[in-house]
């Protein structure tokens, strides 16, 4: 599958830009404020691939959000991503999302708090959870209920690199647990208010996983272990920092998404995770592959991906790759 997004923001006035991969080209007009601050719009466009995840659930085609970015699917022919203009976009599917009202709160132990009647307007509700230890060892709840905090990939399939995410279902929360006894639960729902608390309440599994937060070494384990559903293998290839791992546990509660997370491989815009579901089955990549080719009994269908799916930004087309487009436009304010 491949997808293409596209992000619009503008302010009061504006200098507009179009920036094609990570290429900054032209400059077409020039407006002020009364503040005499300038206004500059960019846009960015991410093309690459998704493999891995059920296409079924997905309308190929382009979907605008609710901050004007555009997230374009295809899998009809070869780079068929390689269409980047306003013409060529609007021969494509136009895909309607929703527009819900959500609830817009945070509490927490050390912070204000603030009516959970507080709204947003978009297409999709998050509600969140973040349970840590404080520096004196108790543990606290951070909780949030939002809008999404990046909107800008925010659509029917979630790019966001915040939890939940990436390529998670609405009608569904995710419990991860990578980093000691952290939890982060997400949450994501399509209805008014559904996000006022956690809409689908997730119990831990009982498979063992072994926790490793930004390792450089895809062998390295913590001491501990953790339950969940299933075990998680992530592998990041950070232009800064290089290549890194993060394991840990996934538990699920999916029953009203439209797509049920399984085991096996997928490659959200070349982030890669794994996901098994037997005993430490997440110690590196060669345990964790051999576990998806075989795994235990269980009524949920693998995806895979093969070798030969991972040469999906070159010639060969495959049919459970989508191709993606992701045209972000970000405003830059200076004085």
């Amino acid at each position: 599958m491949i997808a293409m997004v596209r992000y619009v923001c503008c302010g009061n006035g504006t200098i507009k830009h179009r920036l094609r991969g990570d290429i900054l080209s032209k400059s077409n007009s020039t407006h002020g404020n009364a503040m005499h601050n300038r206004f500059e719009t960019l846009t960015a466009i991410i093309q690459g691939c998704i493999s891995g995840v059920d296409t079924s659930v997905y309308k190929m085609g382009c979907r605008r959000n609710f901050v004007d970015a555009i997230l374009c699917l295809c899998n009809d022919h070869d780079h068929c991503n390689n269409r980047v203009d306003e013409a060529s976009l609007s021969q494509m599917q136009q895909i309607q999302l929703p527009n819900i009202q959500c609830r817009n709160y945070a509490e927490a132990p050390y912070i204000t708090t603030y009516s959970k009647e507080n709204l947003c307007t978009a297409n999709y509700c998050f509600y969140a959870e973040t349970e840590v230890a404080n520096f004196i060892g108790e543990r606290e709840v951070l909780t949030m209920a939002n809008c999404g905090q990046l909107p800008q990939y925010v659509f029917d399939l979630t790019i966001s690199s915040i939890w939940p995410g990436p390529a998670l279902h609405t009608g569904g929360c995710y419990l991860l647990q990578i980093q000691g006894e952290n939890l982060n639960l997400g949450c994501i729902c399509a209805e008014d208010s559904c996000n006022a608390v956690a809409p689908y309440p997730v119990q831990k599994g009982t498979v063992k996983c072994h926790l490793a937060y930004g390792a450089s070494d895809e062998k390295a384990v913590e001491n501990e272990t953790c339950n969940g559903d299933y075990c998680l293998l992530q592998k990041t290839d950070h232009p800064t920092f290089g290549v890194q791992y993060l394991k840990g546990c996934l538990s699920v509660n999916d029953t009203m998404a439209p797509s049920k997370i399984t085991v096996g491989h997928r490659n959200i815009l070349g982030l890669d995770h794994w996901l098994c579901n037997d005993d430490l089955c997440n110690a590196d990549l060669k345990t964790v592959t051999t576990s998806i080719k075989n795994p235990p009994s269980t009524p949920l269908q693998a995806f895979t991906s093969s070798s030969k799916n991972s040469l999906c930004l070159q010639s060969e087309r495959i049919a459970s790759i989508i191709f993606v487009i992701l045209i972000l436009r970000i405003v830059i304010v200076a004085e």
